[in-house]
Formats: C-alpha cells, structure tokens, sequence
C-alpha cells in the first residue's frame, strides 16, 4: 500500500518494457539488477517482477512447449467485459453468481455482484427494445403454450414456420383476459394468426377467441398421444405388478401340494391372482390396440393404400375409438377417453387444409401420384416407430411404393415426392416445437429460481438471433427466416459488439 506523503516513480509503456528486456538479457550477471534500479530509479523488486515478465512473455514466444499453444490474446477492456458477461448469462443455464466465476475463471478478473447485474439489467433493456421492434406480420400459424416457475405461469408463443418465439411473459395467472392482453400487444407489430395449435386449456383458448376470433384453433396431437402413452404405461406398470403377485400365489400353492398341506386358501388365493392376472393383462391388452387405432385415426392418409382422408370421418372415428375405451374401465382410462372424444374435432382439423393443398397440386401431379407418395411418406414414419420384427415388411411395402411412383412419373419421381413431402411438413397439427422450447428454458428458470420478465426478454433475443447449430434450421436464426436479414453476431445487433482491442 502507498503511504501518503511518499514518492513514487512513474513509469511510461517504453521504459517497462527496456527494463524487461535488459532484466531477461542480464540475468545472472553481478550487479545488472541494481545498476537497472539506478538508471530508471526503480527499486529493485520491481526489476525483477519486470525482468520475470519479460522472461515468460519470450518464453511463450520462442518456447511454446513450455506454456502451451498460444490461440489469441485479449486485452480485457470494459467493451469485452460487458459482452463476456451476458453471454456467460445467456448461453447457459448460469445465475449472477455464477456468471461472476466464470469472468473470473476465463479472465482472473473480479467482477462485484453490483455490476454485473447493472450490465445485465442494462442488456434487458436492449433486448426488450429489439423484441418490440420486429415485425410479426409473417408470422400466421403458432403454437401456444405455458409452463410454470414458482407457480407462476409463462407465456410463449412460436411460429410453427421460422420457429420464431414472438412470446415469452410472465404473468400472475392464466385466464382468457391474460392471455388476451399477452396476445394483443403484439398487434401493434403485425401479429394476425390464421391458425393456432394449442393443449386444451380453457384460458388459452378463450384469450385466443378474444384476440383473434377468426383464427382456427386447432387441438395438439402432441398432447393427445402423450397423454394415450402415458395411460398405457401406467397399465403396463399394473400387469407386471400383477404378474409378480400370481407368481408368489402359484408359488405358495405349488408348495403346500408338495408338502401335503391343507391348500385351500392358497388354491383361493391362486385362482384369484391369476383372474385378476388376466383381467389386467387384457385390459392393457385391449388399451393398446384402441391406442394405436386413435394414433392412426389422426393421420391425414390410410397406411394401406395412401387413400387421403377427410376431417370429419377422422374426428367421427376418433369418438368411436374414445368410447370403446371408455367400456374398459377404470378412471385413468375413462379420463383419457373423455379427453380424446371432446378433442376429437381439434385434432382433426389440418386435415382438410392439407388435402386443399395436396389436391393444388394437379392436374400436374395426377391424383394416384399424390396418394403413392402420401403412402411412402406414412411408411417412412411407421419405419421409424415399429420395432425390428415388423420393420422388414415396412421396408418390402416402401419398396414396391416407391417401384409404383416411378413408373407413374419416371423423369419426376423425386421432384414429386420432395414437393408432397414439403406440404406434409407444413401440416401443422402439434405443438412440439414450443414443447421443445419449454425444454430448453425449464433448467434457466430452476437456476434463477423466481424468473424476471428481464430476463425472459435476454433470452427471446438470443433464442431468435443465435444461429442454430443444428437441425432443419441449421445455420440460420429464427429472426432471419422472418425477416430475411443476416445475423452474423446476436451480441453485436444488441449493442455489445467485439472489442476493438480484441485480436
């Protein structure tokens, strides 16, 4: 510590850097370190702190064995420092604290809490300016959701098209008239959705009704087939119980035979295992088969023949297929069976606009082409969801497809397929794209414990503007699909560009 009163000796960038050099050159030598000391008036301790500066910055020069491989030098100014910070908040799961170790592990510079949440509130702020500004009049067909932190909901909004989240609010609760007013603000910049995919909450719904009262509200198969998957396991679950209980039944009376016991009640208790035994097994048994039905039912075209079907005959089959279930029994089941017929209509609302595309396609794509390549497509999915024993006779039934759509289009079979396959990918029926994205913020919002709307707006701009590093998107951002302009960096449209100092 520099006492007051005392005098010390300013040295300017030239001079340090002659005492380095002649401290490194005349080491060893008797009497070079005070005769250093006299000529610059230095003491001699800073002598040797810059001759040993001196020594390290040639040695990772001219020995790069000795401190490794040297990929760039950064001078940490207070440009890098902001930009380093809410990236190191943004790009991971990290909290204050956390972003505060790792300047301090990358630069060995202490950043205090004060700051860093300065600079972060500070980047909110842009980010919120940026998300306000883009236009969202691209923007026709999304999927809504919410999701919950500490209890309190969080709204987000995705197009189904660019994957650009135009949403992400925090609010107190959940009713028609708070998501009416998420919905409305963003009117002023365009939004007008067409078509809306969504699970069946009844405020969703309502603020959807309120803010776009034209816009088709479809049901999200996503949820639906969860939900199905989810029974089935549960009665899966049930019969292995069931079966373990028959075993130690079976057991117990095969061992009172043997031993000469009187085995009635275990001969009871046997017969009784093994009814309930099967009872469960047939239950799950028949769930299953309804399952896989109510699954194909919400398909846009028969596995068989590739013959497109229309919405009304799948939402008529899909009830038929609930009701069924709900003979079955048991209140799992009966409420899963409730869900399905009264989604049934929602759930089978893309079809009619597919087959309104699909048929846009002739008379240069004949009708008997289009089915063929709907049909090899269906396949192409059953092959990915069946197991190995059935996948042979998906592939033999793909082949003969495929031999059927070259002899109707010979020149153009690739072309065909590719543009039917383009229209299916369109299809937008479920909402597992904002699924996805719930994902990937549920672990941001575990670490930050009581989520900002700050925050929410930092990470909207950097899930929009980063470029995606994989995926059908891959080396593009959400907000260049929408607007066509480039983002080369997020951090620098922001306001935190690249330090000019930095090499």
């Amino acid at each position: 510590m520099i006492t007051p009163g005392s005098k010390t000796t300013q040295l300017s960038s030239n001079d340090s850097i002659r005492i380095a050099a002649l401290g490194a050159g005349l080491q060893g030598k008797y009497g070079a370190v005070v005769g250093i000391a006299r000529e610059f008036g230095v003491s001699r301790p800073t002598v040797y702190t810059k001759a040993e500066q001196g020594r390290t910055a040639l040695a990772r020069e001219y020995d790069p064995q000795a401190s490794g491989k040297i990929y760039a030098t950064v001078e940490v100014d207070e440009a890098t420092l902001q930009r380093a910070i809410v990236s190191c908040y943004v790009e991971g799961p990290n909290s204050v604290r956390d972003t505060q170790a790792l300047v301090m592990a990358f630069y060995g510079i202490h950043v205090g809490y004060g700051k860093v949440h300065a600079i972060l509130a500070e980047a909110s702020k842009c980010a919120a300016t940026f998300n306000r500004s883009v236009p969202l009049s691209g923007v026709r067909v999304a999927a809504l959701d919410e999701l919950f932190s500490q209890g309190d909901p969080v709204f987000a909004g995705l197009d189904l098209d660019t994957d650009y989240l135009f949403l992400l609010e925090h609010h107190d609760g959940r009713s028609g008239d708070d998501w009416a007013g998420a919905l409305g603000k963003r009117k002023v910049q365009g939004l007008a959705l067409e078509t809306v995919v969504k699970d069946a909450g009844t405020g969703l719904a309502a603020g959807v009704t309120e803010a776009f009262p034209q816009a088709q509200q479809r049901d999200d198969t996503f949820h639906a087939i969860h939900r199905l998957k989810q029974v089935q396991q549960w009665l899966e679950k049930k019969g292995w119980a069931a079966m373990e209980q028959f075993l130690v039944a079976e057991e117990a009376y095969k061992h009172a035979c043997e031993h000469e016991w009187p085995h009635y009640g275990a001969s009871q208790k046997f017969r009784r295992a093994r009814e309930q035994f099967e009872a469960v097994v047939d239950r799950h048994d028949a769930f299953e088969k309804l399952m896989n039905k109510a699954i194909d039912a919400m398909e846009f075209a028969d596995l068989a023949t590739g013959a497109l079907r229309t919405g009304s005959e799948q939402a008529e089959r899909i009830k038929a297929i609930a009701g069924c279930m709900a003979t079955l029994g048991g209140k799992k089941v009966k409420t899963v069976a409730r869900y399905l017929k009264n989604r049934a209509p929602g759930l089978a609302l893309y079809i009619d606009e597919l087959n309104a595309n699909l048929a846009g396609l002739s008379p240069r794509l004949s009708p008997e082409l289009v089915r063929a390549c709907c049909k090899l497509w269906r396949l192409g999915q059953e092959h990915r969801r069946a197991g190995s024993w059935k996948r042979k006779r998906v592939v033999r039934t793909a082949k003969s497809t495929v031999e059927a759509i070259v002899v109707m289009a010979p020149q153009e079979a690739n072309d065909a397929f590719d543009e039917v396959h383009a229209l299916i990918a369109r299809r937008h029926r479920a909402s597992s794209a904002v699924e996805n994205f719930n994902a990937l913020l549920r672990p941001y919002l575990h670490v930050h414990k009581r989520v900002s709307q700050g925050f929410l707006e930092l990470f909207m701009a950097w899930r929009n503007l980063r470029t995606r590093p994989m995926g059908k998107h891959k080396g593009t951002s959400a907000y260049e699909l929408l607007t066509g302009e480039n983002v080369p960096d997020w951090l620098t449209l922001l306001g935190y560009p690249p330090s000019e100092r930095a090499n």
